[in-house]
C-alpha cells in the first residue's frame, strides 16, 4: 500500500475562513508545517519508498523546518537527501540555505 494513498485536505479546509488576525493565521500555518514534519517522518519510517522518493520526502521535511527556523535539523535532512539522491536540487538549495542560517558559510559554499 502506498503512503500516498489518500487524497490530501487542501489546506483552504485546514485553514478556516474566521481566522480573524494575521497572528490566527500565522499560528494555523504554523501548526500545519509542525503536522507535516511528522507525516513527512512518517512516509520515511515506512521504509517502503524508493531512495528518489525519500530523498524527496527528507527535501520536504528540510524545507518545512527552514520555515519553522530549525536549521539544524533543516541541514541534517538536506544531506541525507542528498545521500540518497545526488540529483535533488530542492536538497541542495535547503542545506545551502540552512547553512547559511547558521552562519556555516564554508559549508554553504559546498552545496552551491
Amino acid at each position: 500500500m502506498s503512503v500516498f494513498s489518500t487524497t490530501p485536505l487542501p489546506c483552504s479546509t485546514i485553514i478556516t475562513a474566521s481566522a480573524t488576525s494575521p497572528q490566527t493565521l500565522t499560528k494555523e500555518i504554523s501548526i500545519i508545517q509542525r503536522l507535516s514534519t511528522a507525516i513527512y517522518t512518517l512516509a520515511i519510517n515506512q521504509k517502503a519508498l524508493s531512495d528518489t522518493e525519500t530523498s524527496l520526502i527528507f527535501s520536504n521535511q528540510a524545507h518545512v523546518n527552514l520555515l519553522l527556523g530549525n536549521y539544524g535539523r533543516a541541514l541534517s535532512e538536506s544531506e541525507e537527501a542528498i545521500k540518497l539522491s545526488p540529483t535533488n536540487l530542492k536538497a541542495f538549495y535547503s542545506a545551502a540555505k540552512s547553512s547559511l542560517s547558521l552562519n556555516k558559510l564554508v559549508e554553504a559554499r559546498a552545496f552551491i
